[in-house]
């Protein structure tokens, strides 16, 4: 079997666990984006990069999930199914530190609107 049918087998072993979980799922066309599988549930979203056979994620891929913007509902895992295994080993990434200097938003709803405005330091 070739690497690109091994992986989109992963993939789609994924979305069915995470269906039967309950979670609505999307999954990137050709591995074009960051995330495999994007999986939207009633109180979080997970966002999910799977690997196959011996296959891991670079430092450069790691260090690009952990740097991204994601609301606080959403997490970033990596999903790994080595051969012969039933189960995936999955790992949760923790985002990368906001620096100090960065701003906070917050959010107001407007009626129609959802309003972000700078947050007042204390």
């Amino acid at each position: 079997m070739n690497a690109k049918a091994k992986g989109s087998r992963a993939e789609r072993r994924a979305i069915a666990m995470l269906n039967a979980m309950g979670y609505l799922c999307t999954k990137a066309g050709g591995s074009l984006g960051v995330f495999d599988v994007i999986a939207l549930g009633a109180v979080d979203i997970r966002c999910i990069q799977v690997k196959s056979g011996t296959g891991r994620l670079s430092p450069l891929e790691r260090e690009t999930i952990r740097g991204l913007a994601l609301p606080t509902n959403c997490t970033r895992e990596v999903w790994r199914f080595p051969d012969r295994c039933k189960e995936p080993l999955i790992e949760r990434l923790t985002p990368a530190l906001w620096a100090a200097s960065d701003p906070v938003w917050d959010g107001v709803w407007d009626g129609d609107l959802f309003r972000l405005t700078l947050a007042e330091e204390n």
